[in-house]
Formats: C-alpha cells, structure tokens, sequence
C-alpha cells in the first residue's frame, strides 16, 4: 500500500480514488486518462503506477476507443474523423494493409515459342 512508502501522502486512499475514476468514467463521455490525473491531482504517467486504479485505467480505455469509434461513424467532418484516428492510435489501434496476391507467375521463354528456320 502506497502508506509503506517514504514521501508525501498519498492524497486519497486506494478505495476513494477507485470511487473518483469509477465517478469519473461514468460522467464522461470520453473519459481521458489526462484529464482524471489532472482533476485527482496527480500527472498522467503517475497514475499508471497506482495498482488500486489499475482495472479502473483498462475500464476508461474501453470507454474511450468505443466513445471515439462511435464518434468518428457519426461525423462526415473529416477534420473530426481524422481527430478520432489519432485518439485511437494513441490507446493502439493501427492501419493495417493487408495484401493478398493470389495466382501465380508463368515464365515462357520467347525463343521456345519461336519456329526454327531451316538450314539447307
């Protein structure tokens, strides 16, 4: 528990901030994991390293790339579409081409084809 360590105290305990990001997620509708470090009081990379939020953190995720998802189907804005790409590449997703080649390539020597002249 965080109270074992040397330093400042922690500013809730495990089972309030687990309250605070529940709350949080619940009344936003694109929850950002920025955004509730900055509202708890924490900066965004050290709320990773909080184990009590750590379910809480995958739960936002989820909310987020669905929310986002969703957005980017309801807007023909392309400068909002492009926004929600970016989002999304933020928490994993990636474009991916898939190339599929299919049949096959024949090689034909030209000179087979070719009638011999006779020599006389």
């Amino acid at each position: 528990m965080a109270g074992d360590k040397p330093g400042p105290k922690p500013r809730y305990t495990d089972e309030e901030l687990v309250k605070l990001l529940d709350d949080y997620i619940e009344t936003t509708d694109i929850p950002i994991v920025a955004e509730f470090a900055f509202l708890a009081g924490y900066n965004r990379t050290s709320v990773y390293e909080i184990p009590a939020i750590a379910d809480g953190l995958r739960k936002l995720t989820t909310k987020k790339e669905f929310a986002l998802e969703r957005s980017g189907y309801e807007t023909t804005n392309m400068a909002h579409q492009r926004m929600v790409e970016t989002a999304l590449k933020q928490i994993g997703w990636s474009e991916k081409t898939d190339v599929n080649l299919s049949g096959g390539v024949q090689l034909t020597r030209i000179l087979d084809d070719v009638p011999k002249e006779k020599k006389e």
